[in-house]
């Protein structure tokens, strides 16, 4: 993120945060929270990193991002 945290941010921490040692406590291994379709969900280690993630920086989104703000101190790996 360009900003620093805010209340939101915070909160949001906590609240996944005891959700995650809920789930920890409840004998839930190898799991992850995931926030999908507004509810929280524990979801398989092995079905969250099913799919590789990546991110197109040739993408107007992305460079637009870039300019707006200024990280033009990132290196951007082309493969």
């Amino acid at each position: 993120r360009a900003t620093p945290p805010n209340g939101f941010d915070m909160d949001l921490c906590k609240y996944t945060g005891k959700l995650m040692v809920d789930t920890a406590l409840s004998g839930y291994t190898r799991c992850a929270i995931h926030l999908w379709q507004g509810n929280y969900v524990i979801v398989p280690l092995e079905t969250a990193i099913a799919k590789l993630k990546r991110v197109d920086t040739t993408d107007y989104y992305f460079t637009t991002m870039i300019e707006k703000y200024t990280l033009r101190s990132i290196k951007l790996a082309h493969a």
